[in-house]
């Protein structure tokens, strides 16, 4: 399976790992980005932290991360342009 590079939070408590994990596959409604470029907020950074309420809401392993910028890999059959 092909493997990416992803910023992960891998046990319930303070800090994150820069790890390698396998691609997902996407479902129909989803699309796959390949990251050109990210940044870390606000909210990853309190996941960093390990402070509430991410604390109640996060279940390890997983990836964290949303401000990318990138280049659409793959479309599932239920996405459109529109």
């Amino acid at each position: 399976m092909p493997k990416m590079n992803a910023v992960r939070k891998l046990k319930k408590a303070p800090g994150l790992e820069y790890a390698e994990t396998e691609i997902p596959e996407i479902k129909d409604d989803e699309i796959l980005v390949k990251v050109k470029a990210c940044s870390l907020c606000g909210t990853d950074l309190s996941i960093y932290k390990w402070i509430y309420p991410w604390t109640e809401r996060i279940l390890p392993p997983r990836t964290i991360g949303h401000e990318v910028c990138g280049i659409v890999e793959k479309v599932g059959k239920n996405c459109n342009s529109d």
